[in-house]
């Protein structure tokens, strides 16, 4: 099996945009989502992908939850709106 990580990583940043309202954690988004990348791969990665998001500032925990439950970030919204630029990290190499 070939895993899209950029897949992945827009994946999770498109489904925390549906629920945009409501702070998640890893597991509730896995249990909601009807994204086909999220659907398959093994859940270590997709947590490991998680992980990195929120280390680089795209998703945000919720304080006052130990970083349990989280939040699409300004950057990480900012990624899925055409008005602006496309991170190579979410959109692969050949991002502008």
């Amino acid at each position: 099996m070939s895993v899209n990580i950029y897949g992945i990583r827009q994946a999770l940043l498109r489904e925390l945009k549906e629920q945009r309202g409501a702070p998640m954690r890893f597991g509730d988004v896995l249990a909601v989502s009807a994204e086909p990348a999220l659907a398959y791969p093994v859940r270590d990665l997709v947590l490991g992908e998680w992980e990195n998001l929120r280390l680089f500032g795209y998703i945000e925990p919720i304080a006052g939850f130990g970083g349990e439950y989280c939040r699409l970030a300004e950057k990480g919204l900012r990624q899925l709106s055409p008005e602006f630029p496309q991170d190579a990290y979410i959109w692969g190499p050949g991002a502008k």
